[in-house]
């Protein structure tokens, strides 16, 4: 009998670690905050309800905002939910476990080496962080494109101050599963998201747009694409 496993989870902001050595684990990369899971019948429709999703969440003295929703392993494919204000979404239930992963993100997270863009890959039809290269950064001082890649970090002493030009962080189109880099996937692009909604929505497309003293965690959204045999 399938499951429905519910996360609540965080984004940590961790930019020590090298993403394309960064083990995803059974919460797609993502600190659990509590889970609880029930097993259900197969072919059975789900109803998830926004209104249910608590919109912040408070463990350990520290406070954490609702950021995303995302749905994975309905036979429909993956549903993604960025705010809270929908109606309910129905997700079917096949022979695989159905994921509802919930993010939130911390009202104080640490910038510790100063401003800067803290940026990651995230893959929908999984619901799990992937560790593909996913970027480049113009201009591209002091190899910003490989610490970007490498670390999801982008240093304010690689964006430029005002007078100057702007920095442009863009997303690759398509991303690909590489061998020596494990938890890397076949994937397309669909859209840049701010993990904290209480600063400005980014723009549509595949280009961050950077400015001097910018303090911003975004994911790039992916969507796997699945080969068919011919």
């Amino acid at each position: 009998m399938p499951r429905l496993i519910i996360q609540n989870l965080y984004y940590h902001a961790d930019y020590s670690q090298n993403r394309h050595s960064r083990p995803i684990n059974s919460t797609g990369g993502f600190q659990l905050i509590n889970q609880h899971q029930i097993l259900v019948q197969t072919n059975t429709d789900y109803k998830f309800d926004p209104l249910n999703v608590k919109p912040s969440i408070v463990t350990g003295n520290v406070t954490y905002n609702f950021s995303f929703v995302n749905i994975s392993g309905s036979i429909g494919g993956p549903i993604t939910l960025f705010n809270l204000n929908g109606g309910p979404k129905i997700a079917k239930v096949g022979i695989e476990a159905v994921v509802i992963r919930v993010v939130y993100i911390s009202t104080d997270t640490v910038f510790t080496d100063g401003p800067g863009a803290i940026i990651d890959a995230f893959d929908t039809y999984s619901g799990s962080l992937v560790n593909n290269n996913f970027v480049t950064v113009k201009p591209d001082n002091i190899g910003a494109t490989k610490e970007a890649n490498d670390y999801g970090w982008i240093s304010d002493e690689n964006i430029n101050d005002p007078n100057g030009p702007s920095t442009f962080v863009t997303a690759l189109t398509k991303i690909e599963h590489t061998p020596d880099i494990i938890n890397s996937v076949n994937a397309g692009f669909q859209k840049w998201f701010r993990l904290d909604h209480n600063k400005p929505e980014l723009p549509p497309g595949d280009r961050l747009v950077l400015a001097a003293n910018e303090r911003l965690i975004a994911l790039a959204f992916y969507k796997t694409v699945k080969l068919v045999p011919i």
